[in-house]
């Protein structure tokens, strides 16, 4: 049976988390929610360590791209997409990564 509990990975910036989870999604049954704070902008690719679309077509990615960035995005609007977000990968049988 598959957990419904998150696997969490974290650290610094430019620690190599990006690719970890890419490897660990791969090797197993989860899709990655993003929690970086600029990636759920639209069109802010350079600076922020966006997944390649490749990568997006390898693995299932949640919470990128949400909404403009001149949009106003708050803390509650980021954990009501992240908590449906991980409410959909599990209702799927899969991890949330």
């Amino acid at each position: 049976m598959t957990s419904t509990r998150p696997v969490v990975i974290c650290g610094p910036t430019a620690s190599g988390k990006s690719d970890v989870a890419m490897a660990a999604a791969r090797a197993t049954n989860t899709e990655i929610v993003v929690c970086d704070a600029m990636q759920v902008y639209r069109r802010m690719d350079i600076g922020t360590a966006k997944p390649t679309l490749d990568d997006q077509r390898s693995v299932a990615h949640h919470c990128l791209d949400l909404v403009e960035a001149s949009a106003r995005f708050t803390v509650r609007d980021y954990q009501t997409a992240a908590r449906a977000a991980v409410a959909d990968v599990v209702s799927r049988g899969k991890r949330p990564l």
